[in-house]
């Protein structure tokens, strides 16, 4: 109440022009951005549509065209007029699309047309026209150096594109990235606007777990995906694979772990039963670094927020280790000597050794790198970097390099921060999920591809946008008073 109080009191320090009067968030698009946002999504909403009709021959291609585009109609007016509610809804079936496949379409397209990148579209279209109207109002707030850095990336990702054998597949991957990005910007400048919305995206992000977690658990009593090399069934929910589901997981545990005190009713529910579903699935993804990324995330919640936790982590550990057998033989797989299997490596030491075969890629294009998703496209044996830093300086080069580590060391300072300035209850507790699911997902780039992974990038903005934003606010009126004070003296 406090801040909102000081807020009321102070003008924006950030508002260029000086004494005018504040004026209103925007949530309404002027006509022309509503004209081309409406003819995008009405494209998009057609393409998804006919690709809908043909892998399932459920309708004529006619029907299917005229259904897509009432859809596509009513999606862009919801968009214009209503930007938060799709906002929400995207939060709400994202964690759903990634392993849908819809047919001989889709792969004519080279996957251009799946459901991921359709909504992905529909989000930089409206996110970017939301901006504009931000902007064009004077409402745009001072935005974080983690998402200007964040945005950086992104640009240098679309740039390596220039350079790749291959521009369509990896703009494909460079616009991931950028939607990603892009979600940091909206959501900092949304959570400006009004800091209560955190709890429209927090429900939305529990509910997101509901259909990857019924998958799962139908993945996980059928037995029917066994690696061989594993001699286990590693689930994947609705993803493309275990890896980024147990990343995707571990951001909503360490999420609902930390705000789940501060909750009450239905959302505290919500974020129990998030956490219990969601820590019970990332052990059977037999995800090795996403269980070392949930055990830093429930340590950074048990040292800031409630140290029963580090006492709670151990007897867990343990209990794990003794009903879980294959969590063990999982771990004993790291020092196998062979890599073996579609891209899921057994041993530290094969991974290593990938990685020096291919840091001397970084020659033929120093600056903006080979383009994005070239390593795999390049690969003999279609392999992942396994690294995401890696991955960064090979296909987006020096520039991507330093950008994505500006990212990754400018968000723990500023969640660092955070933490130590959040006012006491939920404003706190998501600063502290925050950092526990950017410890998580930080600690997987090491070992994991998760440049592309434009859904982890989303849901881990929900509580890193809503710390970062806090943040600046409070940056934001310190300067105002210190200007107010100086103006004060020379009176």
């Amino acid at each position: 109440m406090q801040d909102q109080a000081d807020l009321a009191l102070l003008d924006r320090p950030d508002r260029p022009r000086g004494d005018s009067p504040r004026r209103q968030p925007v949530h309404k698009l002027p006509p022309p951005l509503a004209l081309a946002l409406g003819l995008i999504i009405l494209v998009v909403g057609t393409m998804l549509g006919l690709v809908f009709g043909v892998a399932q021959d459920l309708f004529g291609r006619t029907a299917v065209i005229g259904v897509a585009v009432i859809l596509g109609g009513i999606m862009a007016t919801i968009a214009a007029t209503r930007f938060w509610v799709v906002l929400v809804v995207m939060f709400v079936v994202r964690s759903s699309l990634d392993a849908l496949r819809l047919g001989s379409l889709q792969q004519l397209a080279n996957g251009a047309l799946s459901p991921s990148v359709v909504v992905g579209v529909v989000f930089l279209a409206s996110g970017s026209a939301w901006m504009i109207a931000q902007w064009r109002a004077g409402m745009l707030y001072r935005m974080s150096r983690s998402t200007s850095w964040f945005l950086l990336f992104a640009f240098a990702c679309l740039l390596s594109c220039a350079g790749s054998p291959d521009p369509f597949f990896s703009v494909q991957s460079a616009l991931k990235v950028a939607a990603g990005a892009l979600m940091f910007a909206v959501l900092e400048q949304a959570y400006r606007q009004r800091p209560d919305r955190i709890r429209h995206l927090l429900a939305a992000t529990f509910v997101s777990l509901i259909v990857p977690a019924l998958v799962a658990f139908q993945q996980l009593t059928s037995n029917t995906e066994v690696e061989q090399y594993l001699q286990v069934s590693r689930i994947q929910g609705t993803f493309v694979h275990p890896n980024p589901f147990a990343t995707y997981l571990v951001v909503v545990a360490s999420l609902a772990l930390a705000v789940r005190p501060h909750l009450k009713g239905i959302n505290r529910h919500l974020a129990t039963m998030a956490l219990v579903v969601a820590s019970v699935l990332t052990i059977f993804t037999y995800a090795r670094g996403a269980w070392i990324a949930l055990l830093l995330g429930i340590l950074v919640v048990g040292a800031k927020q409630d140290k029963r936790l580090l006492l709670g982590l151990g007897l867990m550990v343990v209990l794990v280790v003794i009903a879980v057998p294959s969590v063990t033989a999982r771990l004993s797989d790291l020092s196998e000597t062979e890599a073996v299997g579609d891209g899921d490596a057994n041993s530290a030491a094969w991974r290593f050794g990938y990685w020096a075969e291919l840091l001397p890629r970084v020659a033929e294009n120093p600056v903006t790198g080979i383009g994005m998703e070239q390593v795999l496209a390049q690969s003999p044996d279609r392999l992942q970097p396994h690294n995401s830093f890696v991955q960064a300086i090979v296909e987006t080069g020096v520039l991507g390099f330093v950008a994505l580590t500006g990212f990754v060391v400018s968000m723990a300072l500023d969640l660092r921060n955070a933490i130590r300035n959040a006012s006491p209850g939920l404003a706190r507790g998501v600063a502290i999920g925050a950092a526990a699911a950017a410890l998580g997902v930080s600690s997987q780039m090491v070992s994991e591809n998760l440049l592309s992974q434009a859904a982890i990038h989303w849901y881990l903005a929900v509580p890193v946008a809503f710390a970062l934003s806090d943040l600046t606010r409070r940056r934001d009126l310190e300067r105002a008073r210190q200007r107010h004070e100086r103006i004060a003296a020379m009176a």
